[in-house]
């Protein structure tokens, strides 16, 4: 699953879903659902990620050090994109497609005033499963998003990574 390129802006968004029906139906429901949810501007983005919470339980503690490590140094550098006028347009519904292509369910979608409360499961090629839940605020030029992850790790228990996002809309494309 590429989640990390799914965090940018519209990243919570995206994550809609029902209760009931096949996953076509639930992934046609999320992308009704997040056509109604506020549209990102177009332009350069800025976005920042912190490694909130990290836990393998299968790891040693110097390998579970030196994996937080790698993933927080990571996420400090930070990542600018720039959204153009098709993609600010088309919103959140290419992301729901894009999630629903990696094999991820859409559990529930809650969104009102700009608040989001989103969840889902994802399965990994092995066939093991894993959550993502996110929370946060979305404006059209900015989101603040905490991400929480919880993946069975076939002889290592269930991995846990927490991720707070944040974007900015910096300036028109360059």
């Amino acid at each position: 699953m590429r989640i990390i390129h799914a965090l940018p802006l519209a990243a919570a968004i995206a994550l809609a879903g029902c209760g009931g029906g096949t996953e076509d139906d639930a992934t046609e429901q999320a992308a009704a659902a997040a056509a109604t949810v506020v549209k990102p501007l177009p332009g350069q983005y800025s976005t920042t990620l912190e490694l909130v919470e990290f836990d393998v339980p299968g790891l040693s503690d110097n390998m579970k050090s030196m994996a937080q490590q790698a993933a927080a140094s990571g996420f400090a550098e930070g990542n600018s994109f720039c959204l153009t006028p098709e993609q600010a347009e088309e919103g959140s519904q290419r992301m729901v497609r894009e999630l629903a292509e990696n094999d991820c369910t859409y559990n529930k979608f809650d969104v009102s005033g700009g608040a989001i409360d989103a969840d889902l499961t994802c399965t990994a090629d092995d066939g093991s499963q894993g959550k993502v839940t996110m929370t946060g605020t979305m404006t059209p030029e900015s989101s603040d998003m905490v991400m929480v992850m919880d993946h069975q790790v076939p002889g290592m228990g269930k991995a846990h990574m927490k991720v707070n996002v944040k974007s900015q809309r910096i300036g028109d494309c360059s």
